[in-house]
């Protein structure tokens, strides 16, 4: 399974295989606060020392408006890499109830309801991001994961081309658009996703292993087996690591 920085749960779990998530979406202006208060919704700082930061920050009536809606985001991203979907939701609601205007709180709760199957729902609310915020990556690499999931490959593939033109540096998204053009058959173009992926994070062994599938498709087994078994060494570190 492709190890992605936020890891699926429930339904749409057995879709990291093909796509990746984009990273737990904060607010930037908000990042003093929200380092103040341990509570970033990133993984810099352990997921239960945020949740325990953000319970404090909300506890604290110190807060309010826009930076209290950033806390409640940052704990629903806490609480969804626990796997703790259900207190995410709430959280999400809130930060949208504090703030409707908050783009990355809709992507956010869109990714909790693909992650539930619920792609309905999650497709309303990543557009919602979308149209608030139409020059963040990221709300379009979400859309993409819904869009992939409903089995739409060319919407999804247009969410991934206007995500890597907004952010052409990342590696994600390049995996991820790369994904949709190997199901279509378009095999160099694939390739080529997968290659930039690497080149932008070599330390990724799902992009060794489907750039490899790619090599295979197009007969070349020797390279193939040169990258599979680079995503194997890269993956059995990153496996190590974690333990």
């Amino acid at each position: 399974m492709r190890v992605a920085k936020w890891r699926g749960f429930g339904a749409a779990t057995m879709l990291l295989t093909t796509a990746v998530l984009p990273p737990a979406i904060v607010e930037p202006a908000r990042a003093q606060t929200a380092n103040d208060w341990k509570c970033t919704g990133t993984g810099n700082i352990p997921w239960d020392e945020q949740i325990a930061g953000c319970t404090d920050a909300v506890n604290s009536a110190k807060l309010g408006g826009t930076d209290l809606a950033a806390i409640f985001n940052s704990r629903g991203n806490a609480y969804k890499q626990k796997g703790d979907l259900d207190r995410a939701l709430a959280d999400y609601n809130k930060a949208i109830e504090l703030n409707p205007k908050l783009s990355f709180a809709y992507n956010g709760r869109g990714l909790l309801n693909w992650d539930k199957g619920d792609f309905d729902q999650a497709l309303a609310d990543t557009s919602k991001a979308i149209e608030l915020d139409p020059k963040d990556s990221r709300n379009y690499n979400g859309r993409g994961l819904v869009y992939e999931a409903k089995g739409d490959l060319d919407g999804a593939l247009r969410d991934y081309d206007k995500a890597v033109e907004l952010n052409p540096t990342d590696a994600e998204d390049y995996f991820n658009r790369g994904t949709i053009l190997q199901l279509k058959g378009k095999l160099d173009w694939a390739l080529a996703d997968f290659n930039k992926a690497i080149e932008l994070n070599p330390k990724d062994g799902g992009a060794y292993r489907k750039r490899g599938i790619v090599y295979d498709a197009k007969g070349d087994t020797k390279r193939a087996q040169a990258d599979y078994d680079k995503a194997d060494k890269l993956e059995l570190q990153t496996l190590s690591g974690a333990k």
